[in-house]
């Protein structure tokens, strides 16, 4: 099991308000956490009840690939309130903190930066651009963040 699953650790770094501190679980290969829910089939996915987890687990795949070929060995963190305000990841680098949101819809949204701007209100964190991760095609920069196509993670910085 040590190589087919992997736990996110919340972020609770210098917060005042009470967290989840429970560690997320994850696996290494969305393929098989497409097979052990049944799905064989592409066009299943985006029919499926937890479509939105699985694209969060591929996201995060591909942030924890990045960090293992830049020869680092960081894994992301969530963060979460006991009030259920999520962000679906946080990337540490040192002192610098990118939050980004991960969304599986095509379109884009402002209401996905809503957890950043409320992230943001109880940080000091000096790199406050909030990311959000979709499912469409398009990258750009909007009021709250930056929408960036899943085909484009590389415009976040680590």
């Amino acid at each position: 099991m040590q190589f087919l699953l992997y736990r996110l650790q919340p972020y609770h770094r210098n917060f005042n308000k009470r967290l989840v501190k429970s560690p997320k679980l994850y696996f290494y290969d969305t393929g098989i956490a497409c097979s052990l829910l049944g799905i064989r089939e592409e066009n299943q996915v985006n029919l499926h009840y937890l479509k939105g987890g699985l694209f969060e687990n591929l996201i995060l795949n591909e942030f924890i690939k990045r960090s293992f070929h830049l020869g680092e060995n960081r894994l992301p963190y969530f963060w979460q309130d006991n009030h259920g305000k999520e962000i679906d990841c946080l990337l540490v680098n040192g002192e610098r903190i990118t939050p980004v949101e991960i969304k599986s819809g095509k379109t884009m949204s402002t209401s996905y930066f809503d957890n950043l701007q409320y992230w943001r209100q109880l940080t000091a964190v000096s790199e406050n651009q909030g990311y959000a991760v979709y499912g469409g095609e398009q990258s750009m920069q909007a009021g709250a963040g930056s929408f960036i196509s899943w085909r484009e993670l590389e415009r976040i910085p680590d």
